[in-house]
């Protein structure tokens, strides 16, 4: 082009002979041009390099949250775990408090049988009194009527003698039934104790219960926001490969490589996360997800055509195609940011 241009004006300069000086500086101004232009796309390609470290580092930062993802997994199942051991001792202390309400009433049921015998026994203590007094009357009646009494006299004896062993078994009942009543005291005590304490452990165990389903809840949405930013910073990494894919075909070209070659749509990181991976498995079905086939697929083929082109000489090629990728490579973007809002979770966007 230089000598061209040089050219035209040396034959300029035949026909109106302009001054010498004129025109070696009009082709020196031209040399610095076209040199700074070099020197401008260069440093230009070579800077895409910093983007390539700002993809690397999103890259790996969306590794390192899968791998923080698999351990609130875990964290999540151990928690469930500890959920439905609280709720089997929760059942168990359910079970217990009804035991030892059942053994409290059984206890006061006691109670109540033990005061009844003590009633009873009482009872036969007053008949004794009684059957005592009648027998001494007895007694002092055939007495009076003398040796015709005296049958009535040993029969008197007799049931005062039966009076008196029935007050002194009545005696013994009555302290049995006393230690009894005792006992059966300590034990209602100690049952209305046992469910005290029941109910102090069921609520505190209902209420650990209820933190454990707060930190689960809260574990849960954890483990939503780390997927969802992992997600999102995957995307964010494959529109950098877009630039850097691009950057490649322009590098190719600047450095006029004819026999240069680029991956095709289905080669690239976005092609197999598309196809095979993820992306394919969660979004398949998802309109935004199928729309983003056809502009990722143009912007591969375009990009693989202007080097065709440009290795056929075909520069009007090389500008439709450029052209066709960087609409395409736009409308990628758009798709993969109109996603990533998708899959958001609520109070993310």
């Amino acid at each position: 082009m230089n000598m061209d241009y040089a050219f035209g004006l040396f034959k300029s300069r035949k026909k109106t002979e302009p001054e010498p000086d004129v025109v070696l500086k009009e082709i020196t101004d031209t040399q610095h041009d076209t040199l700074y232009e070099r020197i401008i796309c260069q440093n230009l390609l070579s800077g895409i390099g910093s983007i390539e470290i700002i993809r690397n580092s999103l890259l790996n930062s969306s590794e390192q949250l899968k791998k923080e993802q698999e351990i609130i997994e875990r964290l999540n199942e151990k928690n469930l775990y500890a959920r439905n051991c609280i709720h089997a001792l929760l059942d168990i202390i359910c079970q217990l408090s009804g035991r030892a309400e059942d053994e409290n009433e059984v206890s006061q049921a006691l109670q109540l049988a033990v005061g009844e015998i003590n009633d009873c026994v009482s009872d036969i203590d007053r008949l004794a009194n009684q059957t005592n007094l009648l027998a001494i009357n007895s007694a002092i009646e055939a007495a009076r009527v003398g040796t015709q009494g005296r049958g009535f006299s040993v029969l008197s004896r007799e049931v005062k003698t039966l009076a008196e062993e029935v007050k002194h078994q009545s005696g013994k009942i009555e302290k049995i039934t006393g230690n009894i009543h005792h006992l059966a005291s300590q034990v209602c005590d100690n049952a209305r104790a046992v469910m005290d304490t029941v109910t102090t452990v069921k609520k505190d165990v209902e209420l650990a219960c209820e933190a454990l389903e707060e930190v689960i809840s809260r574990s849960a949405r954890m483990q939503e926001i780390i997927r969802f930013i992992s997600r999102q910073q995957f995307l964010n990494t494959v529109k950098l490969d877009h630039i850097i894919w691009k950057q490649q075909v322009y590098s190719f070209l600047f450095n006029k490589e004819k026999e240069a070659s680029v991956n095709t749509h289905q080669e690239c990181r976005l092609g197999k996360w598309y196809y095979s991976g993820e992306g394919h498995t969660l979004f398949a079905g998802n309109e935004i997800f199928r729309q983003l086939e056809q502009p990722h697929a143009s912007v591969h083929n375009n990009g693989r055509a202007a080097l065709n082109a440009f290795a056929k000489g075909d520069i009007d090629g090389l500008s439709a195609s450029l052209a066709r990728m960087e609409q395409a490579s736009s409308q990628v973007i758009v798709i993969i940011d109109r996603l990533i809002e998708y899959i958001a979770p609520e109070n993310i966007t």
